[in-house]
């Protein structure tokens, strides 16, 4: 049976603020993944180096990058499970999270971030950069312990196909 290779880190950039993340499945000394952002165009409450907590899931949505617990988690003793998506999860369950989705990158794609972060009208999903994003999500795929992407409607990481 051939290898399963697992995305472990990727390149987020957001907007409001435009902002570089890099996600990863690394964990912090609480147990959240580390996502962490390299740069913010403008000054606010995300700067270069904050690194965002509250979670031990990354959910990968058009709003943005939203760090969560699942509520419904069994103990790991128990066997693996799938990750309850977002929109099922109440907001009290939610940890900290980014602006929306401009693109994903894949992690050794820093230029093209940085390239992404001087545009000027840059948009949620953008279109330039559709086939990356795709890219990134095959990566995750549906059966990622740590990121989970959302289907739902009002979440999801789709170009309306």
């Amino acid at each position: 049976m051939p290898e399963i290779k697992i995305l472990h880190k990727f390149l987020a950039v957001t907007l409001n603020p435009v902002s570089i993340f890099l996600v990863t499945d690394d964990r912090d000394a609480n147990g959240d993944p580390v996502v962490k952002c390299l740069a913010a165009r403008s000054l606010s409450a995300i700067s270069k180096g904050f690194v965002m907590h509250g979670g031990e899931l990354v959910a990968v949505t058009k709003r943005g990058l939203i760090l969560y617990h699942d509520p419904f988690c069994y103990p790991k003793e128990l066997g693996p499970q799938r990750p309850t998506p977002i929109d099922k999860v109440e907001e009290k369950h939610w940890g900290q999270r980014t602006g929306e989705v401009a693109c994903l990158l894949l992690e050794d794609e820093t230029r093209l971030a940085n390239l992404c972060f001087h545009v000027r009208g840059l948009r949620c999903l953008d279109d330039r950069l559709q086939a990356h994003t795709k890219r990134v999500l095959e990566l995750i795929s549906d059966f990622h312990p740590t990121f989970v992407i959302s289907k739902s409607p009002d979440y999801a990481v789709d170009y309306g196909e």
